[in-house]
């Protein structure tokens, strides 16, 4: 069975759909993030656009994390021996 790839409004709709549920920053607009990713991923399908929606997720995570990790006042113990 071939499902063909989803056309750049079906594309829009998808990431809109997988990015709604994500928390942007007050300076991101879902409306052009979507159209931009729309426009740019040509002849990805609803899988690769959803490992593209987590990988964005995951490099937010992690922009959080190190930023903690600066702020933080690390101090090490036995425990960490």
């Amino acid at each position: 069975m071939h499902v063909n790839l989803p056309n750049q409004s079906e594309r829009e709709e998808i990431l809109r759909l997988l990015i709604g549920q994500m928390r942007l920053d007050d300076e991101t607009s879902i409306d052009e993030v979507c159209q931009t990713l729309a426009n740019t991923t040509n002849n990805f399908s609803g899988a690769d656009l959803a490992a593209l929606v987590r990988a964005a997720a995951v490099r937010g995570l992690q922009e959080a994390v190190v930023k903690k990790l600066q702020e933080a006042e690390v101090k090490v113990n036995i425990r960490h021996f």
